[in-house]
């Protein structure tokens, strides 16, 4: 988040890109080399974007969880989510892997912004963890969108994501992106056609979450740079991985 005066913000096309909002899918593949994503340890083996991970360590400590919840899955190299599929492929077959392992190139896991955790166990599974909707396991789901998480793929939405229900698998979005998508019961498939509905700079949308008031709002890229004029408050500017911006307003409307 940046706080800056009656600023101009200029965004290059491949900015689109980039940010906690890119939609990865199987018909929107990661684009930019993972260089660009500055990575962060969470637990031994486990990486994540580094403000995912910090907000991560946030939810951790904020639910007590660390002794009952272990990360099992974070970044995976575009080789990693490759031999993941293979090895999914001759372990369990085509129906389980296109349900629960994405394509290499159209996995989250290759952004740094996902991570799969699991309730502390003996025999943790890699693929399909246990987390139950219940206990701390619950408590971690409630408090993570408050830190900018949502769980990516809810029951019923297979239609949408392309993915089967995973109750493990956490994507980091940012607040208050993670609040209005869990409010309003969407996928980051459909939150990134809805919010286009909110032009930033005409009809932004508004949300006020106990004391702070913000304003989400569009803005589509515009050849090869993109001019975002931005008021005197704090910002977020994300790409969608598709075709412009979505910018979040910590204290209202544009």
């Amino acid at each position: 988040m940046k706080q800056t005066r009656n600023i101009t913000v200029m965004l290059e096309r491949e900015a689109i890109y980039r940010g906690p909002l890119v939609l990865v899918n199987k018909d929107h593949p990661v684009q930019v080399p993972l260089p660009i994503i500055q990575l962060a340890q969470v637990a031994p083996g486990i990486r994540l974007e580094r403000q995912a991970a910090l907000l991560y360590q946030a939810v951790m400590q904020a639910t007590g969880a660390a002794a009952h919840i272990q990360p099992v899955s974070g970044y995976r190299s575009q080789d990693e989510q490759a031999r993941l599929f293979t090895d999914a492929l001759r372990a369990h077959g085509e129906a389980y892997t296109h349900t629960y392992v994405a394509l290499p190139g159209c996995s989250e896991h290759q952004t740094g912004l996902a991570l799969d955790v699991g309730e502390q166990g003996d025999d943790i599974d890699f693929i399909t963890p246990r987390f139950p909707y219940h206990g701390v396991c619950q408590r971690f789901r409630e408090v993570a969108v408050h830190h900018g998480f949502i769980q990516r793929y809810p029951a019923g939405k297979e239609w949408l994501t392309g993915i089967g229900h995973e109750p493990w698998h956490f994507r980091y979005v940012g607040f208050p992106h993670s609040l209005i998508i869990s409010q309003l019961g969407f996928t980051l498939e459909v939150y990134v056609q809805w919010v286009k509905a909110f032009p930033l700079h005409r009809q932004p949308y508004q949300l006020v979450a106990g004391k702070r008031a913000f304003a989400v709002g569009y803005v589509p890229a515009q050849g090869h740079f993109t001019e975002i004029a931005l008021p005197g408050a704090p910002y977020t500017v994300s790409g969608n991985n598709v075709d412009g911006f979505i910018v979040a307003l910590w204290g209202g409307a544009a």
